[in-house]
């Protein structure tokens, strides 16, 4: 006598189909959490407004581009993790001493790689605060530079002497972003104590104004130079001080022309710059 106890057994065919239906239904959840992480994240990271619709920043989008691409494999690992059970699941294999034996491995490979996954982390963070991107120039303590190219794990820097710097991420413990936004040229010019204060402004005024309408330095300025004013008594110069918002990373480059441009001024107007002397009485 045979007894039906309503159990059917799984054919090969029928396991086969099993698994090409798990294949495709993970294949698509990959495909569609990719999507929507990736359209997520450009949203929140890569655009940027300018006044006449929307303009992707290319610093913006290489961070985007990247944490897409963090995003995309960890869901790939994911779900085809899960994808990969289910199928050993289908061909009844065991999987309580694999997952066991998987759970003493993750340990294992934590434990010898803290410094890595510290460098991955520190890397997200600093591409999601947007700390600083390749083009910035950084002062990280121990040296400063430009950046060259960074990765969730690592960072390259190119110092002026063209040292190349690769820094773990997670060793940076502070970053000084001299190029973020914008950048300010901060000149203390020093003129003799007989001169007068006021001439003395008003001819540097002249230069500012000219420099405004330079071509090729004038549209750097994001706001109109200003004299701020005297900075300083020294012991053989009273110290002027000028500043100047201006694109980010041009400081350096607008300080010289302006350095240059007073000490034409000054020659042409018999101002004096001091330098030091010594008296010596007999």
């Amino acid at each position: 006598m045979e007894v039906n106890m309503g159990i059917d057994i799984p054919t090969p065919a029928l396991i086969g189909l099993q698994i090409l239906l798990i294949l495709v239904l993970g294949l698509m959840i990959r495909f569609g959490v990719n999507r929507s992480l990736r359209l997520f994240i450009k949203r929140v990271v890569a655009l940027r407004t300018d006044g006449n619709g929307v303009e992707e920043s290319p610093r913006r989008s290489l961070r985007a581009d990247t944490l897409i691409q963090l995003a995309h494999s960890i869901t790939s690992v994911v779900v085809l993790g899960i994808v990969l059970l289910l199928i050993l699941d289908r061909l009844g294999i065991n999987l309580a001493p694999l997952l066991a034996g998987a759970g003493v491995a993750g340990i294992a490979i934590g434990f010898g790689a803290q410094a890595f996954v510290k460098d991955l982390l520190v890397g997200i963070s600093v591409l999601a605060e947007d700390q600083y991107g390749v083009g910035d120039v950084i002062d990280f303590g121990e040296g400063s530079g430009t950046v060259e190219s960074m990765t969730l794990k690592s960072t390259r820097v190119r110092s002026l002497d063209g040292t190349l710097w690769h820094l773990p991420n997670g060793e940076i413990a502070r970053v000084a972003n001299k190029t973020q936004g914008w950048s300010r040229v901060i000149l203390d010019i020093g003129v003799a104590y007989a001169s007068e204060i006021t001439f003395v402004q008003a001819k540097i005024q002249e230069v500012l104004d000219a420099l405004a309408v330079t071509d090729g330095v004038g549209t750097k300025f994001l706001e109109a130079p200003e004299i701020w004013g005297i900075q300083d008594l020294g012991e053989s110069s009273v110290v002027i001080r000028i500043a100047i918002k201006v694109l980010p990373g041009e400081h350096w480059q607008i300080a010289r022309i302006l350095r240059a441009a007073i000490k034409e001024k000054f020659d042409a107007t018999n101002i004096e710059i001091p330098f030091p002397q010594v008296k010596i009485w007999q």
